[in-house]
């Protein structure tokens, strides 16, 4: 019964859907704990982001969370604001989009280790154990049995079982249970630079044959950037070395600044060690059912195309909460996301589409966004709304 607030609750994953699930049980007094496989203790998130991580993207329709909190004004302080993208094809100009919602409310830019150290912040430290595992999984009709590894010291594993009334899974798209993960032929790198002008202050999207190249401004006079590359575009000794080359500094700038043909070397020469992988998504979406409840990537891995993939974990969050002070079934009232869901999944994959197009089609492409505003107040201004 996941209406009862003498229930008993266990999160797999202290990501920010996770954590943000642990602030909402922590508000109403639900007792919770959370299972962390990462060994970083919460107050060193914002020393280690310097080093290597990424930013992050919270659009308007995700802020009333934050507000749900009571962190809305942390966050705040901590991002950029902007309200608008400025598209180019390459570094040719097209268009200027409006990203607010109706309240005028612009998309935040982040350090993803700041946004997940104010999350922390809110639960007790002995609620969440680091360096732990969940390895076994066993939903029976009343209740989940989990078993978890711990790492301590010397490598020594250290096994022990947990009993539960919900199992919430926020382990991510590569969740050992929910296995709600398709490769989609594309890799990403996301980097942080310390070079900033007046152009990187904007959010901007540069288009490319088979590849697009995306900033954004964080505190500090800071740069964050996204590049999402189409592997069947690129040789597989050409992504061999991407992945080899983040461990090398000088040679992967190289490398970077020839596949954006030298048009932004100061950026990718003052940033930092970079964050590569493939890009994943799902076909549909996996919420759960009996006593374990996927959310966030684990229910619906969304490719970064939109920019949606931590304001749903984030609103995931929020519709479970509601569903704390609802009689509504839980399987019923997750349902009610799935349009939503599934038409960001459906964007998400046409924008793909259309910001690598090749010749001659990007042609047309490039008319229609200096002709035409596409319009994406369906997004902003949704909330619990299907």
């Amino acid at each position: 019964n996941t209406k009862s607030l003498e229930m008993k609750v266990i999160i797999g994953g202290a990501g920010i859907t996770g954590l943000a699930v642990g602030c909402y049980l922590q508000q109403k007094g639900i007792d919770f704990h959370i299972f962390e496989n990462r060994d970083q203790a919460p107050g060193k998130w914002i020393s280690i982001d310097n080093q290597k991580s990424t930013g992050i993207q919270l659009a308007s329709n995700c802020h009333f969370v934050f507000r749900e909190l009571g962190i809305y004004d942390q966050i705040k302080e901590a991002s950029m604001e902007r309200k608008n993208l400025k598209v180019h094809s390459e570094r040719n100009y097209l268009n200027n989009l409006s990203i607010t919602n109706d309240h005028d409310e612009g998309t935040f830019f982040i350090r993803r280790g700041e946004l997940i150290s104010i999350l922390n912040s809110l639960i007790p430290t002995q609620k969440i154990s680091w360096s732990t595992s969940i390895v076994q999984t066993v939903d029976e009709k009343s209740k989940v049995n989990l078993r978890t590894l711990k790492i301590k010291g010397n490598y020594q594993e250290v096994s022990s079982e947990h009993t539960a009334d919900l199992f919430i899974d926020c382990t991510g798209a590569n969740s050992r249970i929910a296995k709600n993960f398709n490769n989609t032929n594309s890799t990403a790198i996301w980097g942080i630079s310390d070079h900033s002008d007046e152009m990187f202050k904007s959010f901007n999207n540069f288009m490319y044959t088979g590849m697009h190249f995306v900033t954004y401004p964080l505190t500090k006079n800071k740069t964050a950037f996204t590049l999402a590359m189409d592997n069947s575009r690129l040789s597989e000794q050409y992504l061999d070395r991407l992945h080899f080359l983040t461990f090398n500094q000088p040679e992967s700038k190289r490398l970077l600044n020839k596949l954006l043909k030298d048009e932004f070397k100061d950026l990718i020469n003052s940033s930092r060690n970079y964050v590569i992988g493939e890009i994943g998504g799902s076909n549909f979406n996996k919420w759960g059912s009996g006593n374990i409840i996927f959310l966030g990537d684990s229910a619906h891995a969304i490719t970064p195309h939109l920019a949606q993939g931590a304001a749903q974990g984030l609103i995931d969050a929020a519709y479970l909460n509601k569903g704390f002070s609802t009689n509504l079934d839980p399987e019923e009232f997750f349902a009610k996301r799935n349009s939503i869901i599934n038409k960001i999944r459906s964007e998400a994959k046409l924008n793909k589409n259309r910001y690598q197009l090749g010749m001659p089609f990007k042609l047309l492409r490039n008319i229609y966004l200096k002709l035409y505003k596409p319009n994406y107040s369906w997004l902003f201004n949704s909330k619990y709304e299907a």
